[in-house]
């Protein structure tokens, strides 16, 4: 019986921890996915045949769409690595700056405005 308890409270506690980090994901703005676009332009190489079939085999079928799905995703994540490190600076200097209000009306602002490319 309390074997049983055991393995369940295990049990949820992995299902609960496999479906955190799926839902935790930051979806990508419209900056990322255009940021990823240029990352992908750049790579499949304009005027290359060369380097466009290279591009290709990688990427398989619809190559530019796979390729900037992948990159956006990937600088998302990155944003949001960023995102705890630019608040707490803006706090600082919400805290500390006198000219910060006349900057910024919240810190909530600053986050924002910081966190754009």
């Amino acid at each position: 019986m309390r074997k049983k308890a055991v393995l369940s409270v295990i049990g949820l506690a992995v299902a609960v921890a496999m479906t955190v980090p799926a839902s935790a994901v930051a979806k990508p703005t419209m900056f990322d996915r255009h940021e990823a676009r240029m990352t992908c332009i750049s790579e499949m190489g304009v005027g290359d045949p060369v380097k466009r079939a290279t591009f290709r085999m990688l990427w398989g079928r619809k190559p530019l769409r796979k390729c900037t799905r992948f990159y956006a995703r990937q600088v998302a994540q990155e944003r949001r690595m960023e995102l705890p490190m630019i608040r707490m600076e803006c706090r600082i200097a919400a805290r500390t700056d006198p000219e910060f209000r006349l900057e910024f009306p919240s810190v909530r602002a600053c986050v924002r405005m910081e966190m754009m490319p």
